[in-house]
């Protein structure tokens, strides 16, 4: 990814993390798509108006009050009946009635916690006012707690076995059974979500693993069991998933993204580009456009990169795609001095970062098998390479184009040879993710892949276990593989091990 510049001795180029953003994951619309069929979850209101029967010691003034309440209530002036409703209570506030006819305004306005607290009150005034029974039921059906709807439903038509809306009330208690369960499938989704909001990817798994046996056919579970399947690195299975989800509802456009975003972290470009040029046919005003049309140039340029073919994924390293323009870089001394600032103060920067930075170093060290070492210096002015902390993306964005982890920056002298010999390294390491808090692994990733960067691996692995893989992937772990070592041990073969090694 070289971009040169500078005087006609000094040789600079700017290397990108991961060279691609994938971001891993889009929790809005995971919200989203839990809203949209949140309707199929939930019951319509179902009321039973109050009937003739009537408290005999009601005052004609305030059955008066409750006959215009009634009509208020039929009128929908919710409001209006409620407020007369309170004068009556006032008037009368043993009258169970009053509280049967408030109950019914606070349920038909959907206040039913508040409509439960006055059906109650009535049905303590006046317990021969069975009918409340009904409408204590349906307010629990409207509330999820089915199972508290069946004792009312069961009382009623034990009181009012013949009664012409037995048979309707009948259909309530199974309606309730139905219910229950569609209410634990909902609690079970919406368990899912909260896990995948919290990272708990590997718990939510188990969670929309269930959630698919028990609907088979409710599109967002599987949505959802992609989503886990691809942050656990388990990308086919996810692409699967994503698939299944769109023959189930073809409507979820976030699937569609998702597919191509687990194809590009298997570093399969072709199939990355040809969905995200999908997502751009069917959603062509969408916000993410312009993001994604930077994803397919970027993977366009990464395909056409030296020793990125899908044979090179599989060889023993990927030297022939460290070199940038044909030139390798290299460190023209050893030991390189390291200084790295304090990030106190940084949003999302924890002490712990700086001790995974240091690790990250000695990491690659050791992965030279000691050609190359480091000396800590404190001093800025002192450094070869520079290590500072941000928590502006815009600071790590090259081209008007946003990257994830962070930027390195390299300064070199042509050699005789042509390659380049390394001088000096700037490295800036964002200490969040889209603002999310970074873990100490995904700041390892980050660091290890800025540093391989720094120590002169100018371009990218095409195999989506290497640290220098060209974009954010979950199936990266925070170390280096053989294939890592490798490189840094070819690209540097000729200079001395350490003393001792």
């Amino acid at each position: 990814m070289g971009c040169f510049t500078g005087p006609a001795h000094t040789i600079s180029t700017t290397i990108m993390h991961k060279g691609l953003t994938n971001k891993r994951g889009i929790l809005p619309e995971l919200k989203a798509i839990l809203k949209k069929y949140r309707m199929a979850l939930s019951f319509a209101a179902v009321l039973v108006a109050i009937s003739g029967e009537r408290c005999l010691a009601m005052s004609d003034e305030v059955r008066s009050m409750c006959q215009q309440a009634e009509q208020m209530i039929n009128s929908q002036r919710f409001n209006d009946a409620v407020k007369l409703l309170h004068r009556a209570e006032s008037l009368d506030p043993s009258c169970g009635e009053v509280h049967g006819y408030l109950g019914m305004a606070f349920q038909n306005n959907s206040n039913t916690k508040q409509a439960v607290e006055e059906y109650l009150k009535a049905l303590q005034l006046n317990p021969q006012m069975s009918f409340i029974n009904v409408n204590l039921g349906t307010c629990y059906m409207n509330l999820n707690q089915p199972q508290q709807a069946v004792p009312y439903f069961q009382r009623y038509l034990q009181d009012n076995p013949n009664a012409p809306d037995a048979a309707q009330v009948r259909g309530y208690i199974k309606q309730s059974g139905a219910r229950e369960g569609q209410s634990g499938f909902r609690a079970l989704v919406e368990h899912g979500q909260s896990l995948v909001s919290a990272g708990k990817f590997s718990e939510a798994h188990s969670v929309f693993e269930q959630a698919v046996a028990q609907q088979p056919n409710f599109a967002p579970a599987h949505f959802y069991l992609g989503y886990t399947l691809a942050q656990t690195g388990q990308n086919q299975k996810a692409i699967a998933e994503f698939q299944y989800c769109l023959q189930l509802d073809p409507s979820t456009k976030e699937a569609v993204l998702n597919i191509g975003s687990n194809y590009q972290s298997l570093g399969d470009t072709a199939n990355a580009i040809t969905w995200y040029e999908k997502y751009l046919h069917e959603n062509p005003g969408s916000p993410k456009a312009g993001d994604i049309r930077q994803r397919i140039s970027g993977l366009r340029q990464q395909a056409k990169a030296p020793g990125n073919s899908p044979a090179a994924a599989s060889q023993d390293d990927y030297l022939a795609s460290a070199a940038s323009g044909g030139r390798w870089f290299r460190w023209m001394r050893v030991p390189i001095r390291v200084c790295i600032t304090n990030g106190a103060g940084t949003g999302g920067y924890r002490d712990s970062f700086y001790k995974v930075l240091m690790e990250s170093f000695s990491m690659w060290a050791v992965g030279s098998e000691n050609r190359l070492a480091f000396t800590l210096v404190n001093d800025p002015s002192q450094a070869d390479i520079l290590c500072t902390w941000t928590d502006n993306p815009n600071q790590i964005a090259e081209g008007g184009r946003a990257v994830e982890g962070g930027l390195t920056k390299l300064s070199g002298q042509p050699q005789q040879n042509g390659d380049v010999g390394i001088t000096s390294a700037k490295v800036i390491l964002l200490t969040n993710l889209g603002g999310a808090p970074l873990s100490d692994d995904d700041m390892r990733k980050v660091c290890l892949h800025e540093v391989g960067h720094a120590l002169g691996i100018n371009g990218h692995s095409s195999n989506n276990s290497d640290i220098m893989f060209f974009t954010e992937s979950p199936t990266v772990w925070p170390t280096l593989t053989k294939r890592d070592k490798a490189t840094i041990c070819g690209l540097y073969n000729n200079y001395p091990r350490a003393s001792g090694q």
